[in-house]
């Protein structure tokens, strides 16, 4: 559930991530293809989302980093207040999470790719993408502090995810939203995200569609 981008890049179109694994560049959409049939991504200067600086830069600055596990206790009070804000969206639970000891925080973050985006007024988002078994990569918890929501912080957030993807040669990145959430649909469909038709129950009531993202090919 949890829903909650190769080449080199023009650093006036793309942002600049950073942290304690390195520099991580979030590619501008058009260096990364898409699915067939699918649109480009539109990024609208209505979003806020604009170029123009070495970061990335969404109604005021916005950096988008890959938490390590010393972040772990940020990423913990952000995860808290993602699960609070929007339990719909998420399979685990606030109660759940809450009792999670310091060395689980640690140990996802040591397994996981998660990358948070961070406004002047903190913390504006999240989200993990994952390398499976099958040779894909998956997007899951995705989350977009109520405050950043409509500023473009989704949109990075999803770059990033899809440059990592990429980065790496996975052949897609798939995620699952929650059937009827029309307004993430929508962002991930503008990042070329189509459904599969496959679905998969969520939580009571509310079925979940996936989506992927196929890279073009050479």
């Amino acid at each position: 559930m949890e829903q909650p981008v190769a080449g080199v890049l023009d650093r006036r179109q793309a942002g600049e991530v950073t942290g304690p694994r390195g520099p991580y560049v979030v590619p501008h959409p058009a260096s990364l293809g898409r699915a067939a049939g699918a649109r480009p991504p539109l990024f609208r200067p209505e979003t806020g989302c604009r170029g123009g600086r070495g970061d990335a830069t969404v109604a005021g600055m916005t950096m988008v980093r890959l938490l390590d596990v010393e972040d772990w206790a940020l990423y913990r009070a952000v995860r808290l207040t993602a699960l609070a804000d929007s339990p719909e969206a998420f399979s685990s639970t606030l109660a759940r999470e809450k009792a999670f000891v310091p060395d689980v925080w640690q140990e996802r973050l040591a397994a996981r790719n998660t990358f948070m985006a961070e406004t002047e007024d903190g913390p504006g988002g999240i989200v993990t993408v994952l390398a499976t078994e099958d040779g894909t990569a998956e997007l899951v918890g995705m989350w977009v502090a109520p405050a950043a929501r409509g500023r473009g912080v989704g949109d990075l957030l999803i770059r990033a995810a899809l440059g990592w993807t990429a980065e790496r040669g996975l052949a897609e990145l798939r995620l699952w939203v929650v059937d009827g959430n029309r307004r993430a649909e929508r962002l991930y469909a503008r990042h070329g995200f189509a459904r599969t038709g496959a679905t998969q129950p969520g939580r009571p009531g509310a079925d979940e569609v996936q989506m992927a993202f196929v890279p073009a090919r050479e």
